[in-house]
């Protein structure tokens, strides 16, 4: 199940927290993956709110659409390893733009308006894409933990095959 939680704090808020931990222990045989960590795009989401989510053996982490590096580093060394899941969210993920946090908020920072950003309307910045710099966030919470090869073919493949080949069980 791949799970989009609602309500305006996402991962910080105690209803969310609770819900997802009755869906993991009652439907225990169910493989239930957090879409962008619980949508904590933001370090203030993130920090403080995975203990209660801790233990779960069928809770997964999907990182799609995150480039916040801190948020990443923090989840590096907060949840197994094995229960981290590389995403894209393409095609969403290849528009020119990045995510950024401003006073424990987060918004979009896109070279044109979107609903839900603020744009560069000088045309001062050089974009990448929302997928490159989620690259570049894994790649600096990687270097800065001093995590190895192991963590990144496990991010990249191995942890998305072994949670395929288990449902197929």
């Amino acid at each position: 199940v791949m799970l989009h939680i609602p309500r305006r704090e996402r991962l910080a808020d105690p209803l969310n927290q609770r819900g997802i931990v009755d869906l993991c222990e009652r439907y225990p045989s169910a493989r239930i993956v957090l879409a962008h960590i619980g949508r904590a795009y933001f370090l203030k989401n993130i920090v403080g709110n995975l203990e209660a989510l801790e233990g779960l053996p069928n809770l997964y982490f999907d990182l799609a659409m995150l480039n916040n590096w801190e948020v990443l580093e923090y989840l590096f060394q907060e949840v197994d390893a094995g229960k981290i899941l590389y995403g894209t969210d393409i095609p969403m993920a290849l528009a020119p733009g990045k995510s950024v946090e401003i006073n424990d908020q987060y918004t979009y920072v896109t070279p044109v308006p979107w609903e839900l950003s603020i744009s560069d309307d000088h045309g001062n910045l050089i974009f990448t894409s929302f997928l490159y710099e989620e690259i570049r966030a894994i790649k600096k919470a990687v270097q800065r933990l001093g995590l190895g090869e192991d963590f990144i073919d496990a991010l990249f493949f191995v942890n998305g095959m072994n949670l395929l080949r288990s449902v197929l069980q």
